[in-house]
């Protein structure tokens, strides 16, 4: 829990969630905030079930999840902070390395926003993963790759808000939604998620059980527009 104690630390070299955007529209959606820096946050009380799991059933399992934006500017590019709580591999705790036992964390990655291919009038948050590790006890797991949420918001392009809900969800190794549309409309681009649970890479669903709502923090209010 020490990344998120210490909120402003944690962000202050970061120039995040810009947004870079696809659109059949050509048309690219964009954050912008009545004031500057715009914290989004989300953080539950631990009970918020996730899984990792791959096409062949090999998962990971948790309860629990923190997710940290920073809106500093109107951007093209962004960057989030996740983490992942009481995470295990059956009964193994599993952790990033330097991190509490259970505690899996995603930092310093870049995150978009598109427009998914299956619903063009619908927004998604492109969430781009470096490759990292987690440990299990003696078992390291690679992670990388892209997943990609469905997002929710207000249609008024007018409509200042104080939250934006996410939906990651998915079974069997495969996220619901894994392909979005390019800036021009004209090419459809792959968001697809890959681990290695010893055995090589292989196409793996991030799953979060409940809505994800980013609340603006210190009465900070913006638009995602256009819808």
């Amino acid at each position: 829990m020490r990344h998120f104690k210490a909120l402003g630390v944690a962000f202050a070299a970061l120039v995040v969630l810009g947004v870079t955007a696809t659109s059949a529209f050509a048309t690219l959606p964009d954050i912008s905030a009545l004031a500057y820096p715009l914290h989004l946050n989300f953080a539950d009380n631990g009970t918020t079930p996730t899984k990792l799991e791959t096409t062949a059933a090999t998962k990971l399992e948790g309860k629990g999840v923190l997710l940290l934006l920073l809106v500093e500017k109107l951007s093209e590019l962004g960057l989030y902070l996740t983490l992942f709580l009481h995470v295990k591999s059956g009964t193994e705790n599993c952790n990033t390395l330097g991190d509490a036992a259970g505690e899996v964390l995603l930092g310093d990655n870049e995150v978009h926003l598109v427009y998914p291919s299956l619903s063009p009038l619908t927004l998604g948050a492109a969430f781009l993963v470096k490759e990292f590790a987690i440990e299990c006890g003696l078992v390291e797991i690679k992670v990388k790759g892209c997943a990609l949420a469905k997002v929710t918001h207000p249609t008024s392009a007018t409509e200042e808000v104080t939250l934006t809900t996410g939906e990651l969800t998915g079974a069997n190794g495969k996220n619901t939604l894994t392909e979005y549309d390019n800036a021009a409309g004209t090419e459809k681009v792959k968001c697809i998620l890959l681990s290695n649970f010893g055995a090589g890479f292989l196409q793996s669903d991030e799953n979060i059980g409940e809505a994800v709502h980013l609340v603006a923090l210190e009465g900070g209010m913006f638009k995602i527009s256009p819808i």
